[in-house]
């Protein structure tokens, strides 16, 4: 489940403005700021985020082998999408692809 705060929806223009141009889909959820902390279920690598830092364009691999043998995971979790509509009939034809549905 996901809570969503008082009034996200008046945060949303700004959010999107602050998007990478021409995006697709837009991952929203752990978007507290600032670094490879914990983002939503694992991390995020400095090195894919985008110019005015408010965003990160996902890279793989997904996961990776730490020292001492545990893994980090990368852009795990799923709690919020956000599809822009020149592209919502590509995600969707994707998502009926690659999750079967019952």
């Amino acid at each position: 489940d996901v809570e969503l705060k008082s009034g996200w929806w008046q945060k949303l223009p700004k959010l999107l403005d602050s998007a990478p141009k021409a995006w697709d889909l837009l991952k929203v959820c752990g978007l507290e700021g600032g670094g490879n902390e914990v983002y939503s279920y694992g991390h995020r690598r400095p090195a894919d985020r985008t110019k005015n830092g408010k965003w990160s364009l996902m890279s793989s691999p997904f996961a990776e082998k730490t020292d001492d043998g545990q893994f980090r995971y990368f852009y795990a979790g799923a709690c919020g999408y956000i599809v822009s509509g020149r592209s919502a009939k590509r995600v969707l034809k994707h998502v009926m692809v690659y999750q079967r549905i019952k």
